[in-house]
């Protein structure tokens, strides 16, 4: 299930980056929209659910795992960019790369980002305490509170790189599975925030 939510939201991603003649008004929509369900959503809808397998879809009329992630996802990377010229959606180099892929763009995490951030911020420490309410969040709404102020603290920094949105997509999918899945998320976002040294070849 995660897997899939993060390859569907990776081809909504590629539409929105595109720029096509729609993207305007759907990432309007993602601004304004609290929620998949919301009247302000329907913009949304065309781009969202023509792509999503059957089995991540709602029977039910109650949003799936996968919808409100991939629908958070998008909202942020619609919140990120208004306005913006730089940052945008790029996947995070998997694997070793080939010659081929050496010069393609690699993104970077939403933590990783934040974590780049901090020396061009006012205060750290301010980046720092959003930062620790998010990864102390039990609450799937409080996650989704936090990432939008994070997300607004990114947005005024001068170089705003390119995030992996798709990525994140799939990290809330699984966050909203069990309690031992959002604790294995929270950790994963903290080692992309607080890890500042490079990782040893061969370090076990």
């Amino acid at each position: 299930m995660v897997n899939q939510t993060q390859q569907a939201a990776t081809g909504m991603l590629h539409v929105l980056a595109a720029g096509g003649t729609s993207s305007g008004a759907i990432l309007s929509a993602l601004r304004g929209a609290s929620s998949l369900a919301s009247p302000r959503a329907q913009a949304v809808w065309p781009l969202m659910l023509g792509r999503m397998p059957a089995a991540l879809l709602s029977r039910t009329g109650e949003p799936t795992r996968s919808e409100v992630a991939i629908f958070t996802a998008l909202r942020l990377y619609a919140l990120a960019q208004q306005g913006r010229t730089t940052g945008g959606y790029v996947p995070v180099a998997r694997g070793s790369q080939t010659a081929e892929t050496e010069a393609a763009p690699s993104g970077v995490t939403l933590f990783t980002a934040l974590r780049k951030a901090k020396g061009t911020l006012p205060s750290a420490e301010a980046l720092d305490r959003r930062v620790q309410a998010v990864l102390g969040a039990t609450s799937f709404a409080a996650v989704q509170d936090g990432l939008t102020h994070l997300v607004t603290i990114l947005k005024a920094t001068k170089a705003m790189p390119a995030i992996d949105y798709a990525q994140l997509a799939g990290d809330l999918a699984s966050f909203q599975i069990s309690f031992e899945q959002a604790s294995r998320v929270r950790l994963r976002w903290g080692q992309d925030y607080y890890h500042t040294s490079e990782t040893i070849k061969g370090a076990n």
